[in-house]
């Protein structure tokens, strides 16, 4: 039964409350801000749909990629409102040019983050969204679009394609008309602490916020932003080094349980495109093209689908020839998960907290102690000296 699984093997996906034929299973925020499945015992049947589609209880195998590249979008328009390259601005443009569907990840007016249809503003679809998303029905929709014939392109994070490609499965859906994209991740924070992140700095501002941007390249690509704009004109904006948000996400501290035991990383979604940051590009390119700080995307085609597309768009696009080892050596999220922070469990105890802002307990659970210091100095000493 899928209420037997723990809240740490969980991510969310929605495949369980797709598939169930009774309507049983809501997608509820647990007591961390989660999105979680919650069984009403009075209408499940015991069936069994629900695990056969749970990442817990399915072995899937990798899919590694048959090319790799550096790329970045020709259009700089593109580029420049994008997280990295611009390369899942430039597909989604083809798609929605030839009147095909697209799907991913957007605020609300709420300034939640749900994944939907793309409406005429695709551009509220770019970037990166440092949160789990609302999944919703969005699984439902597709498989029934799919039905009728409709070409769709979704991008979601590895478990959320994995999610959607499990469900598909069990409702023997045909995927021909469906491109898969997913994209490096490092795992996606708590949608209860954005919330209160955002209302903390209206409160600040004393202003409803108007926009929010992840990865804002004000300071450039290396060196991005989280830039708020608020309806009186004021804008907060602090790289990723300085702001409180952007720094819990960094140092794995407000993740879900499920991102430090991944099960859908290393190419075990099975999409047919990868995207991601090509963090280090600059020690193995030295194309200037490749290295002026506006955004390079790794480009990870990983099916003969994905490879099919990316020709068709050769005309829009700049890319190169990488090897997929020197890309991982600088994007280890590539094949693993990221670290659990120690810290992770006092900081979800704490955030029911009232006397204490999110903001200040981000800050000071991300604050390294002096122990932390010198252990850092100390193996970079060591490294030097064998490096030397």
């Amino acid at each position: 039964m899928i209420n037997k699984i723990q809240i740490k093997e969980c991510c969310g996906c929605t495949a369980c409350k797709s598939i169930c034929p009774q309507n049983a299973i809501q997608m509820k925020q647990n007591k961390e801000g989660f999105f979680y499945p919650v069984i009403n015992e009075n209408n499940c049947i015991e069936c069994g749909f629900c695990t056969k589609v749970c990442q817990k209880t399915i072995k899937t195998s990798s899919n590694y990629p048959i090319e790799t590249y550096a790329a970045f979008s020709k259009n700089e328009k593109i580029r420049s409102i994008s997280s990295s390259g611009g390369i899942f601005g430039s597909i989604a443009d083809y798609y929605l040019k030839n009147g095909y569907l697209v799907y991913g990840a957007r605020f609300n007016e709420s300034f939640e983050v749900i994944h939907a249809k793309v409406n005429k503003d695709v551009e509220s679809f770019y970037g990166s969204k440092y949160v789990q998303s609302n999944l919703e029905n969005v699984y439902i929709s597709i498989k029934n679009e799919l039905k009728d014939g409709k070409k769709i392109l979704f991008i979601g994070t590895p478990c959320q394609v994995l999610g959607l490609n499990n469900f598909l499965k069990q409702k023997n859906c045909n995927k021909e008309n469906l491109l898969l994209l997913d994209f490096i991740c490092h795992g996606v924070p708590s949608p209860l602490i954005l919330k209160n992140y955002l209302l903390e700095l209206e409160k600040k501002y004393n202003s409803k916020i108007r926009k929010v941007s992840f990865r804002n390249k004000t300071y450039g690509w290396n060196l991005f932003s989280l830039k708020i704009e608020f309806y009186n004109n004021n804008t907060y904006i602090k790289n990723l080094k300085e702001d409180a948000y952007l720094q819990g996400f960094l140092k794995n501290l407000t993740l879900g349980e499920s991102c430090y035991k991944c099960k859908a990383n290393n190419f075990r979604s099975n999409s047919d495109i990868t995207l991601g940051d090509y963090w280090g590009v600059e020690k193995f390119l030295k194309d200037y093209n490749y290295n002026d700080d506006k955004g390079v995307s790794l480009l990870l085609i990983n099916t003969l689908k994905g490879k099919k597309l990316i020709n068709i768009l050769s005309n829009k696009i700049v890319k190169k020839d990488i090897n997929l080892q020197d890309a991982i050596k600088y994007n280890p999220c590539i094949i693993k998960s990221v670290k659990r922070n120690k810290k992770r469990n006092k900081f979800f105890n704490d955030i029911n907290n009232k006397k204490i802002s999110v903001t200040s307990l981000m800050k000071f659970y991300t604050q390294i102690t002096f122990k932390e210091k010198i252990t850092k100095h100390m193996k970079q000493t060591i490294k030097n000296m064998l490096e030397g």
